[in-house]
């Protein structure tokens, strides 16, 4: 099956997982577009965070290192004391 097959068939199933993540996206992304792809998951995943970060690109990692390793502790927090479920949009 084609990649695109294969991501609708996974995204059915993507409110099943119930860990919390973090979606981590750049404004001015345009390889992945945050409005339709990071928007989205935030809205399929039931306990998700999207850190939103300004004026970052597709590799926000080399831009933005500590908001993404503050978003990460944030996560750890989160998983390690059984924290609510985070639905905050960031923009940094």
């Amino acid at each position: 099956c084609s990649l695109k097959q294969a991501v609708r068939q996974q995204s059915a199933h993507y409110g099943q997982l119930v860990q919390p993540s973090l979606i981590v996206t750049g404004t001015k992304d345009t390889v992945v577009w945050p409005s339709i792809h990071c928007e989205g998951l935030l809205q399929d995943l039931p306990d998700a965070e999207l850190l939103m970060l300004g004026a970052a690109g597709h590799m926000p990692q080399h831009t933005h290192t500590d908001e993404i390793v503050s978003g990460i502790d944030r996560l750890v927090e989160r998983v390690a004391g059984g924290g609510g479920k985070a639905r905050v949009i960031r923009s940094v």
